[in-house]
């Protein structure tokens, strides 16, 4: 198996965590996103949206993490990473849709203007076009052009760190009575959250989440592990982490604040009840 991957993208760390966890062997290509290798011909033969990850298994090519994690599952069941009870194992899916449907976008929306922006803006407005209109999936073009012309203040931004928040609480609640998010069980759904916590971690932004202490126990358990450290931490260099870090540093009140008002709103609409 071959794994095109990049040692940031929170989609292809859950992909290694799977792999990891599942005790498989997997060689590795860097996809270089800063130089928009994703975009050129080669790669977009194996993933005609240019996203990351993609597994090649034999002859089988596989996109979307998600989809890649059931196909570990269903190609290699030995070490299974599904509940066996169904109950559970339907959890296990709500979360993990959780993340394809809204927490993806969230974090992208988050990240990409803080971190991925300013290499842009260095760049000519024809040099900046030549690079956006090569992305296919028409719906990412238009939210990446948004995000390189308003940058933080585009209305994505905000409503990101609400749908984190909202999502924190939900998990709060449900790790109330469990140790992983499907169950007792270690599954597919911590290897889909996790990723997308620790970016948030990465720039600083634990503050979406802080405040639930369930959320911040889980998470600690799970970078804990042997596969989160060989798949995650260890695969993020001291300056891709100092970069990650300034740039969050820059925008961390910018999040609070977000937090902070959506509070005084639920106090305010709680008084008026």
């Amino acid at each position: 198996m071959k794994l095109y991957t990049h040692p940031l993208s929170p989609a292809a760390q859950k992909v290694r965590l799977t792999l990891a966890e599942k005790h498989l062997d997997c060689s590795r290509h860097h996809v270089d996103l800063p130089n928009k290798e994703n975009l050129e011909p080669w790669y977009l033969r194996l993933n005609p949206r240019g996203t990351l990850p993609t597994l090649v298994d034999g002859d089988t090519v596989v996109n979307e993490s998600s989809v890649i994690c059931e196909f570990l599952e269903d190609q290699y069941p030995k070490t299974s990473l599904r509940p066996a009870d169904n109950a559970q194992r339907a959890a296990m899916r709500s979360w993990m849709n959780v993340v394809d449907d809204r927490l993806h976008y969230a974090c992208g929306a988050l990240i990409w203007p803080a971190l991925m922006r300013p290499a842009l803006l260095d760049k000519t407005a024809a040099e900046r076009e030549a690079i956006l209109s090569r992305i296919p999936d028409r719906a990412r073009q238009a939210r990446h052009r948004r995000w390189v012309e308003h940058g933080v203040d585009n209305p994505d931004f905000r409503r990101a760190v609400l749908v984190y928040q909202d999502t924190a609480e939900m998990m709060n609640s449900s790790l109330a009575e469990r140790e992983w998010l499907a169950g007792d069980q270690f599954s597919l759904a911590d290897c889909a959250l996790l990723p997308y916590f620790h970016a948030m971690a990465q720039m600083g932004w634990d503050g979406i989440y802080s405040t639930c202490g369930n959320v911040s126990d889980w998470f600690e358990r799970g970078r804990a592990r042997p596969s989160f450290r060989n798949e995650i931490s260890e695969q993020v260099s001291s300056d891709m982490l100092a970069a990650m870090n300034a740039a969050g540093t820059k925008f961390r009140d910018r999040v609070l604040e977000v937090i902070a008002t959506d509070h005084r709103k639920l106090a305010l609409k709680g008084n008026a009840a």
